[in-house]
């Protein structure tokens, strides 16, 4: 399997536009720093998982050559994300948020190397992820309803691998038997990649701090490997807990 081609369809345009997450980041924090020195500061952990899958052209068109009957599927895996965030109270319906999470993206695949015989194929790999969150809240009930949204640095902390999951029936205990194969571990062309995440959440003060629940969409936007299309995407479902500094 290849998991690169050369390919030349980049020109310099679109080189550009893959800067363009990192200028909007820090534009964005210059244009925000006034506020952010005057509002009220939250710190606290977050903690859950997510169910994370794979895209991009090239990456699929490797994967299907690995199917004899080109109809092999791609469906999520089940990954754990957690880490801190640091939170600024602009107002009672507005927050500004930085987090660094600690979260392990992938995807399965399903394939057929015979007529009737088929094979699963899981791709895993660790990130930091560090989102920048615009968060307007609504006051509802005891607590708030928000929404969330901003761009993001991902920073890869692992080579992706690629492991295969074989089956087998035990005549002794007359149960399948799962075994993991590890079938091609490959460093990303960029270890630094940018993407887009947003979600809905509800918060509900307590008496040390603040409780919350989280719904997010995670989607990576920039190359993880050079002319190669490929990318990640997950949907997290998270807890966190605050303290006011």
């Amino acid at each position: 399997m290849r998991l690169k081609r050369n390919r030349s369809r980049f020109d310099l345009e679109e080189n550009s536009m893959k800067r363009l997450p990192f200028f909007f980041t820090i534009l964005t924090l210059l244009l925000l720093l006034p506020i952010i020195s005057h509002g009220q500061f939250v710190i606290g952990a977050k903690i859950g998982s997510n169910y994370c899958w794979i895209g991009g052209q090239d990456f699929l068109d490797d994967l299907n050559s690995w199917d004899v009957q080109g109809r092999g599927e791609t469906s999520a895996k089940t990954g754990f994300t957690g880490g801190l965030y640091l939170s600024v109270e602009v107002s009672k319906y507005l927050s500004l948020q930085q987090e660094a999470l600690y979260t392990n993206l992938g995807g399965r695949y399903s394939y057929y190397t015979s007529q009737y015989e088929e094979e699963y194929m899981v791709e895993s790999a660790s990130v930091l992820e560090l989102p920048f969150f615009i968060k307007p809240k609504v006051p509802l009930g005891p607590g708030s309803i928000y929404v969330f949204a901003g761009p993001e640095i991902l920073i890869f902390l692992s080579d992706i691998t690629i492991e295969e999951e074989e089956y087998s029936f035990s005549l002794d205990t007359f149960e399948t038997v799962k075994t993991i194969v590890k079938i091609i571990e490959h460093s990303p062309d960029n270890s630094v990649v940018f993407g887009i995440s947003g979600g809905i959440g509800y918060e509900y003060p307590g008496m040390l701090g603040t409780l919350s629940f989280e719904l997010k969409y995670l989607h990576t936007l920039t190359e993880i490997f050079e002319n190669y299309e490929s990318n990640f995407s997950a949907i997290c479902i998270l807890i966190g807990y605050g303290f006011t500094l």
